[in-house]
């Protein structure tokens, strides 16, 4: 095929290696939809991309636009050509560019009963919204180059894994004067320990370090005290939650003594490279409906959050997504597609259309300084 263009990059086949494009899928309520889908071939002016489904009940699924005069511009669907077996779509995105060769990243919508969708489909495709997530992997003809993660897994140093402990929540109420964490590879001897802080239901530690006897595909372990040496509970983080993005968020904890399953800890990990996870934000922004946040200028290319009103998009965001709450000191680092700086994001959030669909990222202020 020689040569060809991919979102402003050129590479070459004849050189003998190239770049493929992976889309990893995540957020679908039909399990097997989520995964990474490798490109495949063109279909209708734009790219396929394909998982197989390795067993799976569903087969192969694949990422690709409808054929024109159907309904809907891009579907995740189980039929490689044939749009007339329309129950073998399971979500869509409309209002997609005819330009845009390849598949957005947010807005997907689960395909219903009133679109064919097999019924065994139907309920478990509704308590997800996909969202999907680009990654450029090396490939060389004859030989495969490593991708990124797979070379990190055959790192064999883990000095810039950073591990932070932002705080915990729901403690017991106990006679302890001070409290503190630890984290750890479990079994090995290098333990980071957190300051103490005074006691409280919901401490803060704000602790920050690398763990350097950490190798893949160590979990890790963390661990609140009491005083001195007293466990209070313990939990552990797998290594596949934080391999390819990093992880930002609350763990359960499990406590000694007590089977109250309100406790947590709040971690933060992330390997080199890698940005602090954030969340996408989709808003249905409706006739005098607000944004419902104030904003103050972080950096030249991000704003931080300062307010959040109550009753705004932002609000009831946060109502329906528990588990993606925006928090203030959150970042704000991309609007409708639109990276620049800090005033280019200013001028978006200025926009009065009505109603519309707003896109806006956000990075968790979970970067906590040691």
């Amino acid at each position: 095929m020689g040569a060809w263009k991919s979102r402003g990059l050129r590479y070459s086949e004849e050189a003998g290696h190239g770049v493929t494009r992976e889309v990893r899928v995540a957020g679908a309520g039909l399990e097997d939809v989520n995964g990474v889908y490798t490109l495949a071939r063109e279909f209708a002016g734009a790219e396929m991309f394909e998982k197989d489904g390795g067993g799976s009940p569903l087969g192969k699924v694949y990422i690709r636009r409808q054929a024109e005069g159907m309904p809907g511009d891009w579907v995740i669907t189980l039929s490689a050509d044939a749009d007339s077996v329309r129950s073998e779509h399971l979500y869509r995105r409309t209002e997609v560019r005819k330009e845009q060769v390849f598949p957005p990243l947010l807005g997907w919508k689960p395909c219903t009963a009133a679109d064919g969708v097999l019924e065994r489909h139907v309920d478990q495709l509704s308590k997800g919204l996909p969202k999907l997530e680009y990654h450029n992997v090396m490939a060389e003809r004859g030989r495969g180059l490593m991708s990124p993660l797979e070379e990190w897994d055959q790192q064999d140093t883990s000095s810039s894994l950073e591990v932070c402990v932002v705080g915990a929540s729901n403690i017991p109420d106990s006679y302890a004067s001070k409290l503190h964490c630890t984290f750890q590879v479990p079994g090995k001897d290098e333990i980071m320990e957190s300051g103490a802080v005074a006691n409280s239901t919901d401490p803060v530690w704000r602790f920050k370090a690398p763990l350097k006897s950490w190798r893949h595909p160590d979990p890790l372990q963390f661990t609140v005290f009491a005083n001195s040496n007293i466990k209070i509970g313990e939990t552990t983080l797998d290594y596949t939650a934080f391999r390819e993005t990093g992880f930002v968020g609350k763990l359960p904890l499990s406590l000694f003594g007590s089977d109250d399953p309100n406790a947590t800890v709040n971690v933060c990990v992330t390997r080199p490279g890698q940005l602090i996870p954030g969340v996408d934000v989709v808003l249905k922004k409706e006739l005098d409906a607000k944004i419902g946040i104030e904003v103050a200028i972080e950096s030249k290319t991000s704003l931080s959050i300062v307010k959040i009103a109550e009753g705004g998009l932002i609000d009831r965001w946060n109502g329906d997504h528990p588990e993606q709450r925006i928090h203030l000191r959150d970042i704000i680092t991309e609007i409708d597609g639109t990276r620049g700086t800090c005033y280019d994001l200013l001028s978006r959030l200025a926009v009065q259309d009505e109603p519309r669909t707003i896109q806006i990222k956000v990075q968790r202020a979970s970067r906590v300084e040691a």
